[in-house]
């Protein structure tokens, strides 16, 4: 009997890895008030592996703490907040299949830390979450005018991990105290997107991103203000069409100018099962979270002095709930229904100095209007701008 031994093959593993740092520096004004010197970092680190021809393994680690004061929404509705602080990591496995088309396997895990309130400490914030995600995707890479085509599906788990012991005595609507772990639920997101050359400055690229998410532990509401026992459960479309063209060089005497135009368009929609009742007025309403929002976006990018980076970009969207009608001060409903404005102007210049660090400046202006006048729960309208000043460290 003969013995049989297994060889193994050491291959060497090519490292390449990537590393960003930023830290800036600025100041917020918010409603016109201004705060004091506020803070902003980001950070990235990416050991990337290069086993075999076919075989890539891409760990990254990234963060970013933002120290200010900013809307973001989180349970249908705006909420001010005044510290921000995330940490993620994720494994990529890509596999490339053929000379047309690469397979990926993706894992990642995010904590995000939500300040909201001057009594929170960050870490035992109200809105603190946890994400864990998982994923598969292919990507074609096209020849020709097809440049790339890609399809993935991304389950994910979004936890709150403090929501159910902070929440007692709420100002929230009733909807959300139908169960302990009320805004919790599992995601599955499935995107296809393409990119395409037209001509060669006209380059087109669109997705469609639909999301199924379903509340683990939150109860619908019925007319009565009875929960039911029926889970709340979301429908969530995303449609994005852009399109980005190089314009001609422009040159005077050591003056040059590179940039590139683009324009990009979404359309947004959400459709739930939820609806909301308000006890101390004794109100129905429907369909609270759904609504359909639009956001159009020109923007500019320009090279300036054979090194200095320019952006400017403006945004504007339009949010309109199909039922979510809107209440007097004093919380009256009327019957109009709620819409909200965005307006965005942002932003940013880099240099580049030595040894990979870059000298950078960026600033955003926002303005949200409402027809909403009751803003006890949420936040509806409101202006900020802030400016930062700092360093970016790129290896």
């Amino acid at each position: 009997m003969g013995t049989v031994f297994a060889q193994f093959r050491w291959t060497p593993v090519r490292w390449t890895p990537t590393a960003k740092i930023d830290l800036l520096g600025g100041q917020l004004f918010f409603e016109g008030k201004n705060t004091s010197f506020t803070g902003h970092g980001n950070w990235l680190f990416a050991p990337g592996m290069k086993y075999s021809d076919k075989v890539y393994v891409l760990p990254l680690y990234s963060g970013k703490y933002r120290r200010m004061r900013e809307v973001q929404e989180l349970i249908g509705g705006g909420f001010l907040t005044k510290q921000t602080f995330e940490n993620a990591v994720a494994v990529n496995l890509r596999y490339v299949l053929n000379q047309s088309w690469t397979g990926k396997l993706k894992t990642s895990f995010r904590n995000q830390m939500l300040v909201e309130s001057k009594d929170e400490d960050i870490g035992k914030g109200l809105f603190d979450n946890n994400k864990l995600g998982f994923g598969i995707e292919m990507e074609r890479a096209g020849r020709g005018r097809l440049k790339s085509l890609k399809v993935s599906f991304d389950p994910y788990l979004l936890r709150f991990i403090h929501y159910k012991s902070l929440s007692s005595g709420s100002k929230f609507g009733k909807e959300i105290k139908s169960g302990v772990n009320v805004l919790d639920y599992n995601g599955y997101d499935t995107l296809i997107g393409a990119d395409v050359v037209l001509l060669p400055k006209l380059a087109l690229s669109g997705s469609n991103l639909f999301s199924f998410r379903s509340y683990t532990d939150q109860n619908t509401v019925s007319k009565t203000g009875v929960y039911e026992d029926n889970l709340r459960k979301d429908l969530y479309n995303l449609t994005a069409l852009g399109a980005s063209y190089r314009l001609p060089n422009f040159a005077f005497k050591n003056f040059k100018v590179q940039s590139i135009s683009s324009l990009d368009f979404s359309y947004a929609m959400n459709d739930s099962n939820q609806d909301n009742y308000d006890a101390s007025r004794n109100k129905f309403n429907s369909n609270y979270y759904d609504y359909s929002e639009y956001t159009i976006t020109p923007k500019i990018s320009a090279r300036m002095l054979t090194k200095l980076d320019v952006s400017f970009s403006y945004s504007y969207s339009r949010r309109n709930y199909s039922d979510r009608v809107i209440q007097s001060k004093t919380g009256t409903y009327k019957t109009e229904s709620l819409h909200q404005n965005n307006h965005t102007i942002s932003y940013s210049l880099k240099y580049p100095l030595v040894y990979g660090l870059s000298a950078t400046a960026q600033g955003i202006y926002r303005k949200t209007t409402s027809n909403m006048e009751y803003e006890k729960t949420y936040l509806y309208t409101y202006d900020s701008q802030h400016y930062y000043l700092g360093l970016s460290w790129q290896y």
